[in-house]
This record gives C-alpha cells, structure tokens and sequence, in this order.
C-alpha cells in the first residue's frame, strides 16, 4: 500500500511506578532513511532497540523521533553537603563582623550557593523502562503510519488519475497514428511533384530513391513502439503503486523512462495536435514524478 512520507504520530505510555512516557515521530521527504533520534539523558542503551523498531514501520523519509519522560513526585531527590553549607555561614559571619555588615543567614541564601544542594539522580529499572519506552513509541509509530497510509492513499488516487489520463493520450494518437504517416508522406510526394513539375519536363523522377525516402519517411513517423513502451511503463506504475515495496522510487524511475519516451515522441511529430498531445503527456509525467517523490 502507498505511504506519504510525511505526517505525524503521537504515543502516551504509563507506567504502573507512576512515570508517564511520550513519543512522538515527525515525518518529512528525504531521499534515503534518515533517523534522528531524541532521548532522554541515561537513555542511551535503549536507542539501538529503538531505532529498530522504527525500521519496522519507516524504510524512507527523514524521521525525526522524541521521547520524553514525566517523573511521579518524590521520583528525584536531593541532599546537602552540609560541610560545604558551614563553610559558607562561616565565610558569610566573618565578612559580616570585619566589614560591621548586618548579617544575613536565611536558609534559602544559603542554599542558593554553588554546590550546597546535590540532585540525585533517578534509579531507572531498565526493563520497566524499555517497556514503558517501546510501548509509547510503537503507539506513535502505529498512528504515524496511519496518517501515512491516508495521505498516500490520496496521492495514489491522484497519480491513478494522471495515469489515465496518459493512457487516453496514448489511445488517441494510437488512432491518429495512420493517417498522420499517410498524410507525411502524400505531402513529401506532392513536393516532389511540385519539384520537378519546376524543372520541366527533362527531369525524371528517381522511383527506387523516393522509395527509399518514403520508407524512411514511414519509419521516422512511425510512433507505434514509443507507445508500445509507453503503455507498459503506464501499466508497470499502476501495478507499483498497488505494491507495498519501495513504491516511491519505482515510480519514480518509471516516470523517468515515461519522461524520455514523451520525448521521443514530440522528437518526431510533425503535426502540431501531436506535439500539442506530447507536451500535455510530457507535463503530466513531471507531474507524476514529483508526487511519487512524496511517496515512501
């Protein structure tokens, strides 16, 4: 199935110890798998299991990931060096009574000092904690894809629509494909005609070399292989889109190929509703490419 490779996804994840873990992951266009990882400090062991999680759900895009942690109260705790703290109230007293300052000793200066006050850090159970963080990632990643699979859906039903709309050009010259040789070459003749009707009536016309040029002619404005190969390449892109395997870059090559067929084509239309077909094509196939750089 199509994906976009943008969107968004958020997971909520509570652990029974009270600790709440949030995930989100943001998607954007990028040409290869790009994923930037953010988490929280001692987190570190856990972003390799992480990161292959999200292989899981992500092949292409840059996937930009967070998780974030909201500790229970009471989670963090501290204590204070009280040697350092005398050391202070002793430094404050002496300056006080050398300088006669009036003194100053409430707690909350105090422990304002450097140092004073010491954050411990929190004891994480690491399986508690792999647990909490696979579970709000994997519900980010589950709604991320789910907004993907949405929105590649619409860019599926607009590429489907542009491919039909080749495929009705291609009928259409299909069945101008004839007469359009037919009428090349009856002018070709007339102007040979009108040539040597000039040179009076000495001149006579070489029958083997106009064949030779008719054929060449016919060969030239012959545009049945082009869309012999344009229809397959049409047919190989709507069977790549209902795949689920690198759907973007296949798409993306397919409209390259398409892209240097039209080419062809324009190269050897000598009608002006040929060229005019052509470069219709040729724009609904740029079209077509910039949407499958959308697609995962």
């Amino acid at each position: 199935m199509a994906r976009s490779m943008t969107g968004f996804g958020r997971g909520v994840w509570t652990h029974p110890a009270g600790w709440t873990v949030t995930a989100e992951v943001r998607g954007t266009n990028h040409r290869y798998l790009d994923l930037v990882m953010r988490l929280p400090a001692g987190w570190g062991e856990l972003e390799g299991e992480l990161r292959e999680l999200c292989r899981a759900y992500v092949r292409r895009g840059r996937c930009e990931v967070s998780l974030q942690c909201e500790q229970p109260a009471g989670a963090s705790t501290f204590s204070v060096d009280r040697a350092l703290l005398e050391k202070y109230h002793d430094t404050l007293r002496d300056l006080a009574n050398h300088y006669g300052l009036s003194r100053s000793e409430k707690a909350s200066v105090l422990l304002a000092f450097p140092g004073v006050l010491r954050l411990s850090p929190v004891r994480w159970d690491v399986e508690a904690l792999r647990l909490s963080a696979r579970n709000a990632l994997e519900a980010a990643l589950r709604s991320f894809d789910g907004v993907r699979r949405t929105e590649g859906e619409a860019l599926r039903n607009d590429l489907l629509r542009r491919i039909e709309r080749l495929q009705e050009v291609c009928g259409r010259l299909q069945g101008w494909l004839p007469q359009l040789q037919e009428a090349a070459v009856r002018q070709q003749r007339e102007r040979l005609q009108a040539l040597l009707a000039e040179l009076g009536d000495g001149a006579v016309a070489d029958t083997e070399r106009w064949a030779t040029m008719q054929a060449l002619l016919w060969e030239r404005l012959d545009l049945a292989e082009e869309l012999v190969r344009i229809q397959s390449h049409l047919a190989q892109l709507g069977s790549a889109l209902d795949g689920d395997d690198e759907v973007g870059r296949r798409c993306d090559f397919l409209a390259q190929e398409l892209y240097r067929e039209w080419n062809t084509v324009a190269s050897k239309a000598t009608d002006a509703a040929v060229t005019a077909l052509a470069v219709e094509a040729k724009l609904l196939v740029e079209q077509i490419r910039e949407q499958a750089q959308n697609l995962e």
